[in-house]
């Protein structure tokens, strides 16, 4: 049961990634932040939970809360500025 959840959540953050990857190559647009990039998986995250059970509903709805108390307080270092 939890592998599933896993492999749910790793699909959707590569998918996420590999969208964000696409509209990078083909549009030329890039992301402003990292958390830019972050919220972009929560987002996805959020969109599809519903085609889960709702026993692994309950644990990536506490897998993000925990997520979005991170995201709240991550500061991106700006090495390349």
């Amino acid at each position: 049961m939890l592998s599933s959840l896993k492999l749910f959540m790793f699909s959707i953050v590569f998918w996420g990634l590999w969208n964000l990857r696409n509209k990078m190559r083909i549009e030329g647009v890039f992301p402003r932040s990292a958390n830019a990039v972050l919220y972009k998986c929560f987002y996805h995250l959020q969109t599809w939970r519903i085609l889960l059970k709702p026993a692994d509903q309950a644990i990536l709805d506490d897998q993000m809360s925990k997520l979005k108390t991170w995201m709240e307080d991550f500061t991106p270092l700006d090495y390349f500025i």
